[in-house]
């Protein structure tokens, strides 16, 4: 028994570095964990000062699964009992996961939900990691198991998935709101995880706070918005975008990227990856009606037949149509090409992935063998699923309000590309394609707001590109302030600095407002306006593009106007303010308006694309 109980005490010192365990085995497979650690640490820190809910966000496919595991560990390391990891409902998401947490060789095993809840199964004092899908059945039955222990904590991934409360608005609370809250209530912290957090944000879910938030930055090796939505990018990109115009045929557009998709595998296989074989994917998302993925997949299996079956009518035509692409794309390795896609052309899968087809396995398309593979769906793609290896992926998902944060969790080929980045291609509508653009766009001005703590709108819409940040029913209307057009930052001195930048006319507008916002700080000019304005997208016409008018005291101001807040119900800058006459070509307008005390506000107001900003007053101090 001494042996025993020696054993007992070297294992619980084990025990005890599971977190550092988990950064060793991130390190010797060359991957870098700063980010990891300082996520993880901060929520940590976030814990212990107190917080009972609050958010870690970081970009889609950035590696938030591995800080999840690296947080686990941490948690687990420093004494909580329960760690329970909420997904989506999707059971393949769920396998995913729990699979890529069980290949960590964590302890204890992480567990599904369905192997605890059993009345056999005693919790007791030990550790354990669950796996549970965000069903009402399941959270009601896990309530029950784990609600009277203590030392829990809630991992919520794709947290803006079902937990936010869809009927804030109605005085009552959306069935897994509820749920989750009641396992809170029970004694547990709650971690939403997320790579759009506009939606917990502007619902109020569980009553967390932006301060206490933390963001997960990507590692060096991500391929994100800036690689596949760059701000400027002068009509080159790293990757082969080909737009689509709405009058191209949608079937032939398919099978163009289909004939591409194989000539890149078949240059890869063949020259780079020649002693090393990979299987790659192909992504084909076109709508969310399973009929319509039917369809996709018939129209793949026609096309790889043609080209495997030498008495099909059509088999030669088909062949000619692959050499002319390959002698485009690959004109030096043609004959590679050919060669490879001939031998191996019956190396094929295609992969269903909807709600109607539970017989294929959605593993083949994400982690594929098979060098030409094919996959088809609509929800079930659109979030949390990794593809390795995407090569190619056609997107035709159109809507007429594009919902910011789910276009954004779409963004499938988001990752670790590596040396594949540049050969990533991505065949979608153009009108979808500048849609999606400027969700990204939007995205990172709401990001730089959470991010720098700003006292500023963080959801951003554009009426006009048929653009909103999250489903109007998720927002809490009691506290959230929409402006269209007009907004304004904290309260400076109106001394004579100021008026001397105000009045330099010798210097453009823009590098006015940069010396302003130099002078005053972010709080008073964030820099991410600045940004914005300074891109060729949001200002056509240069610095023409931009006014800074003459400032106007408000004093002769008299309705519903707040003199020492510098504010009012309605906008202050008018038609007449924007002085169209004098600036014609101006669209970012920008005016000082001051009171009696010399105390003012910058005044910024975007007159083109119909813009609206979304703030949450809730927590505002």
């Amino acid at each position: 028994m001494s042996i025993v109980n020696e054993l007992k005490r070297k294992n619980k010192e084990k025990k005890g570095s599971r977190y550092q365990t988990q950064l060793n085995r991130l390190k010797a497979k060359g991957f870098a964990t700063k980010n990891i650690e300082n996520t993880v640490n901060e929520s940590s820190l976030n814990i212990k000062a107190g917080a009972k809910s609050f958010a870690i966000y970081g970009e889609p496919q950035s590696g938030k699964t591995e800080m999840m595991i690296a947080l686990t560990a941490k948690l687990l390391d420093e004494g909580y009992q329960i760690i329970v990891h909420l997904v989506n409902d999707n059971i393949e998401l769920k396998e995913q996961n729990l699979q890529r947490l069980a290949e960590s060789k964590i302890t204890p095993a992480p567990k599904d939900f369905s192997e605890v809840i059993s009345p056999q199964v005693n919790i007791g004092k030990k550790q354990w990691i669950i796996f549970c899908k965000k069903n009402s059945n399941n959270l009601r039955d896990l309530i029950e198991k784990i609600e009277n222990f203590s030392g829990k904590i809630i991992i919520d991934d794709e947290a803006d998935y079902a937990s936010p409360n869809s009927k804030i608005n109605k005085g009552q609370k959306s069935t897994i709101n509820e749920l989750v809250e009641k396992l809170i209530d029970a004694g547990a912290v709650y971690i939403g995880v997320t790579a759009t957090p506009d939606r917990l944000h502007l619902n109020n879910t569980f009553s967390n706070d932006p301060d206490n938030w933390t963001i997960f930055e990507p590692h060096d090796a991500y391929q994100g918005k800036d690689y596949f939505f760059p701000v400027d990018t002068d009509g080159t990109r790293k990757y082969h975008l080909e737009l689509l115009s709405e009058k191209d045929d949608s079937d032939k557009c398919i099978e163009n990227a289909a004939l591409r998709f194989i000539a890149n595998v078949s240059f890869l296989n063949a020259t780079e990856f020649k002693d090393d074989e990979l299987g790659f994917t192909m992504l084909i998302h076109t709508a969310g009606e399973t009929f319509k993925h039917n369809e996709d997949y018939m129209l793949i299996q026609k096309i790889i037949n043609c080209l495997s079956d030498d008495d099909d009518k059509k088999h030669d035509n088909y062949w000619d149509k692959l050499e002319k692409i390959a002698l485009k794309m690959h004109p030096q390795n043609v004959e590679d090409v050919l060669s490879y896609a001939l031998a191996n052309i019956d190396r094929h899968s295609t992969v269903l992935m909807n709600s109607k087809n539970k017989s294929n396995s959605y593993k083949l398309a994400t982690e594929p063998i098979n060098p030409f593979t094919f996959a088809f769906g609509g929800n079930i793609v659109s979030r949390g699923l990794t593809f390795n290896n995407l090569l190619t992926m056609y997107f035709e998902r159109k809507a007429k309000i594009i919902q910011a944060d789910t276009y954004i969790q779409r963004a499938r080929m988001f990752g670790s590309r590596g040396k594949l980045a540049h050969f990533f291609e991505l065949h979608i509508p153009d009108e979808l394609y500048h849609q999606w653009w400027i969700c990204f766009f939007l995205n990172r001005m709401s990001l730089e707001s959470i991010s720098k703590g700003l006292d500023v709108p963080v959801a951003i819409g554009s009426s006009a590109d048929k653009v909103r940040p999250v489903a109007p029913s998720s927002i809490d209307k009691m506290f959230v302030d929409t402006k269209k057009g007009e907004m304004s930052w904290n309260i400076f001195d109106y001394n004579d600095q100021v008026r001397n930048i105000e009045n330099r006319l010798n210097m453009s507008t823009t590098e006015r407002l940069n010396k302003l916002n130099n002078l005053l700080g972010k709080d008073c000019l964030p820099p991410h306006i600045l940004d914005m304005i300074s891109t060729e997208y949001m200002s056509p016409d240069g610095d023409e593009s931009i006014v800074l008018h003459s400032a106007s005291s408000i004093v002769k101001y008299k309705s519903g106007t707040d003199q020492e807040n510098i504010s009012r119900p309605k906008q202050f800058m008018g038609a007449w303010d924007l002085e169209r006459d004098k600036y014609p070509n101006a669209v970012h307008h920008f005016k000082i308006l001051f009171n009696a005390e010399n105390k003012a506000r910058l005044f910024y107001k975007f007159d083109g694309k119909g813009f609206t900003y979304q703030s949450n007053v809730k927590n505002k101090k």
